[in-house]
């Protein structure tokens, strides 16, 4: 009789194969499935998790990436409690629509007078091109709201220059005029009522970068700007947007900033007005 010797040993080496593949960490099939960073690669992973052979190992004793730097958080630096009488902001509110459409002209910036009256509005005007290198992007002339009052623009060409300055290139506007707005819960109208008053929505940096609301990192009631300002967020983006932000406080551009730290309406804009007869600086 043939001895079963051989036969035995062959099934043993037939059952021990797989146990010897886990322990070697061989090659094992998996579905791909496709994540975030994009499409899966490879046809691959191998059962112990670790990375294909084309993925070199890391050495164990390698130091970990260093995280990017964030900005200095110039947000944080004091604020003023009201404008100074000389501030742009109160120095332009307080013109009349005859000395500042003279100012307009002897500066040639790039707006048109509304031809027709508009409800509210001393002196309206349309922006017709970029103001000191920055684009703007603005609502169309079929809508009231791409009107804003004289004042405001020469507001806005102080204001680009500081944006300029900064390494802003573009800043999209949603509305500058809108008849008849009031304050939320109130009677007393809005600055949007007589076209003093912005609501941007974002800013382009030359890099490509855009900043806006998103990630703001300080929640409603919470303070934006200042010693005691909070901040959350942990990203770039935001501590520039939020910098910025403050930093067009401190200038005196305008008398009030609103900001998605003063209600839920506020989350997708800033709001930036000016108003005649007053000193008086908010911050939100």
């Amino acid at each position: 009789m043939p001895s079963r010797a051989p036969r035995i040993a062959a099934l043993l080496l037939v059952l021990a194969a797989p146990a010897c593949a886990r322990e070697r960490g061989e090659a094992r099939f998996a579905p791909q499935v496709a994540d975030a960073r994009g499409p899966a690669q490879g046809g691959y992973v191998l059962s112990d998790g670790s990375p294909p052979a084309s993925q070199p190992l890391a050495s164990p004793d390698a130091p970990a990436p260093a995280a990017a730097a964030l900005p200095d958080a110039t947000f944080r630096e004091p604020m003023p409690s009201a404008l100074d009488a000389r501030s742009p902001a109160v120095t332009y509110a307080a013109l009349e629509p005859s000395a500042c459409k003279a100012e307009v002209k002897r500066r040639e910036l790039p707006v048109a007078a509304v031809k027709s009256a508009q409800r509210g509005v001393a002196l309206g005007m349309r922006i017709t091109g970029a103001m000191n290198g920055v684009r703007l992007t603005v609502p169309p002339d079929s809508t009231k709201f791409g009107v804003l009052d004289c004042r405001l623009a020469l507001v806005l060409d102080d204001f680009t220059k500081m944006l300029a300055s900064r390494g802003v290139v573009g800043m999209t506007v949603d509305n500058f005029y809108r008849p008849g707005a009031k304050l939320a819960g109130k009677k007393k109208d809005s600055q949007h009522a007589h076209a003093l008053a912005i609501d941007i929505v974002s800013f382009d940096l030359a890099d490509g970068r855009r900043l806006g609301t998103s990630g703001w990192g300080a929640a409603i009631g919470e303070v934006p700007c200042g010693p005691e300002a909070v901040m959350a967020a942990s990203s770039a983006e935001s501590v520039e947007a939020r910098n910025l932000v403050c930093a067009i406080g401190r200038a005196g551009l305008f008398h009030t900033l609103l900001t998605p730290s003063f209600d839920a309406a506020h989350g997708s804009h800033f709001h930036f007005d000016i108003k005649a007869e007053t000193t008086r600086f908010t911050v939100r």
